[in-house]
């Protein structure tokens, strides 16, 4: 199995918050309601808007790193990523079938949040995330493994969540939310959403 029981723990100064699986086929994505856009509490600031400022928002491939020369974002990594700044965010996507939310003492920078996210993305591929997956994405995630195998010249890879999705690993900003699954329980109201939005790379 292209899977482990046991999930790597990565520090980072936000907290990222071990979520539930929301979804497991298409089908069940009826269960989701729409986020009104009027009910966030934030604005998204233009190096994170995916919406109203594509030209500015700093895209980044997840399969990368986020430290040294080559993360055009580190300049603007201690700033808030919204106005007003938050101290906790959910973060969904229609492209993987887990939530992702963020939340520290302080306000939220855009290093927490592209941190939270690639950290998220390169954890271990847990076994009941693997359970749900039909055999259309199984595959998916093989063959995303084994082009990293090949291009770390390795073998016997643990499969990790940005496995999930393919060849679609850039990621190109946060956005209003379509469709998101009802909120899990504890789960603030008021808490800021947006939806990661991914594209395939370029080059």
């Amino acid at each position: 199995m292209p899977y482990q029981n046991k999930t790597r723990t990565k520090n980072h100064a936000a907290t990222v918050n071990q979520t539930a699986i929301v979804w497991s086929t298409g089908s069940n994505r009826k269960a989701y309601q729409a986020v009104p856009h009027d009910s966030q509490p934030a604005k998204l600031l233009a190096q994170i808007d995916a919406e109203r400022s594509p030209g500015q928002c700093i895209k980044f491939d997840l399969r990368g790193t986020l430290k040294g020369s080559t993360f055009t974002g580190m300049q603007y990594a201690s700033g808030f990523f919204c106005d007003p700044p938050v101290k906790e965010v959910r973060l969904v996507c229609h492209r993987f079938p887990w939530e992702i939310f963020i939340k520290k003492k302080t306000h939220l920078t855009y290093g927490d949040v592209w941190g939270a996210v690639w950290s998220k993305l390169q954890s271990d591929l847990e076994q009941p995330l693997w359970t749900v997956a039909d055999n259309s994405r199984q595959s998916k995630i093989l063959r995303a493994v084994q082009r990293r195998e090949k291009q770390l010249g390795k073998r016997d890879l643990q499969a990790l969540r940005i496995d999930w999705l393919g060849e679609a690993t850039l990621f190109a900003g946060l956005q209003k939310p379509e469709l998101i699954a009802p909120r899990m329980p504890g789960v603030s109201k008021d808490i800021a959403t947006w939806s990661i939005r991914l594209e395939k790379p370029t080059a």
